[in-house]
């Protein structure tokens, strides 16, 4: 009998790092920003898909988070039906021009 490999570690109990905290602090920025700003649906209504409008809504980046144009302020909401179609059926060129086409129409990225 063969001795297999010791499972890894998961995530429980373990504090989150230094990029971690820092996008939460971002995150909770925005939310405030767009709240202010009576952003508060999906922006997304351009493209054809069954929006869930103002339920369970995340922001979705121009860009991944390991691509080397990730932006952390260049965001839309994004219901969950959208945000799979921008991961999913877009590439990643096609991602980016859905999110900036969003970000245009709310009048720019919005920064500190």
């Amino acid at each position: 009998m063969t001795r297999s490999k010791p499972l890894k570690r998961s995530w429980i109990g373990r504090k989150p790092g230094r990029k971690t905290r820092e996008w939460s602090s971002v995150r909770v920025w925005l939310k405030r920003a767009f709240e202010k700003r009576g952003i508060t649906t999906c922006e997304f209504g351009f493209i054809h898909h069954d929006c869930w409008r103002d339920n369970g809504l995340s922001f979705a980046h121009s860009h991944k988070r390991n691509d080397p144009h990730f932006q952390m302020y260049a965001v839309a909401l994004a219901c969950p039906p959208i945000h799979q179609v921008l991961d999913e059926v877009f590439t990643h060129d096609q991602m980016a021009q859905a999110v900036y086409r969003a970000i245009e129409g709310h009048g720019g990225i919005i920064k500190p």
